[in-house]
């Protein structure tokens, strides 16, 4: 039996596994190279497009499916293929209407697969992405279905924003999750980093035994809480270290080896 046979890795992108160069270290590539070579299965949940998470695998590709869209997608980077998606609900582009007119601080991304369309640029959006690098559209005119949705403003202003979307009429059909202290996620209610991993791991078949969580924000949350282990790297909000079971470096220490070494020394946790 190899070392890691049985494992499952599913770790966070941004903040998590790389950090603002878009590259993964030498290190954590090392050392996941090691894991998958000795039996581990080795895969990413983030908030990205398939095509832009598919830019910091420039040494390997992950040996499963990866959640994209913060879990509203599950895609083969090695075939290019879409394997599921839980978009956007009818009712999605009179929520986006709604919070429009009721918060003009609000700027939009809406993504349909990995296209990406903006409405009320603002200055949040403007560095986020690069705005200039977005077509702008109504609403109306950008292709459905919407894969999510992602609010950026002022980090005030997003927990307004979250606030009242968690008490209004779109709560019991949306999920709003923070991705960063200026971003604010909308998915389906179905949609999110957990229920993508546990869809991921159905597709994987009988074997795993060890199911192993990592990450740093509030959308990493659900991802946590279905792993039987789960880490927040040094860098995390306060509460998913609350949520973890366990808290690792910083992601700048290259976190993902870190715990990778651990099943090394140690096995099951």
């Amino acid at each position: 039996m190899k070392p890691y046979e049985g494992y499952l890795l599913c770790t966070d992108v941004d903040g998590t596994l790389v950090g603002g160069g878009n590259e993964i270290s030498r290190e954590n590539i090392q050392a996941i190279k090691r894991f998958m070579d000795g039996g581990g299965i080795f895969t990413v949940a983030t908030g990205r497009t398939p095509m832009i998470a598919a830019t910091i695998f420039t040494d390997f590709l992950p040996n499963a499916p990866i959640a994209a869209h913060n879990g509203a997608s599950v895609y083969d980077l090695a075939a290019k293929e879409y394997l599921h998606t839980a978009p956007l609900g009818d009712t999605a582009e009179e929520l986006l209407m709604y919070v429009e007119e009721t918060f003009d601080c609000a700027g939009f991304e809406v993504y349909h697969y990995d296209d990406i369309y903006r409405r009320g640029t603002n200055d949040y959006i403007a560095n986020y992405i690069g705005a200039e690098r977005l077509p702008g559209a109504a609403f109306a005119e950008m292709p459905k279905p919407w894969t999510k949705a992602v609010l950026a403003q002022s980090e005030e202003d997003t927990a307004r924003i979250a606030e009242h979307l968690a008490a209004s009429k779109y709560a019991g059909s949306y999920n709003f999750n923070k991705s960063g202290g200026i971003l604010l996620e909308i998915m389906s209610v179905g949609a999110s980093k957990g229920a993508a991993l546990l869809r991921i791991k159905e597709m994987l078949g009988a074997g795993i035994h060890t199911t192993i969580g990592m990450g740093d924000y509030e959308n990493d949350i659900s991802m946590l809480r279905v792993c039987d282990v789960s880490y927040a790297v040094g860098n995390a909000t306060d509460e998913v270290k609350r949520a973890a079971r366990h808290v690792t470096v910083r992601h700048t220490e290259h976190a993902v080896a870190k715990v990778i070494e651990g099943i090394s020394l140690r096995g099951i946790f």
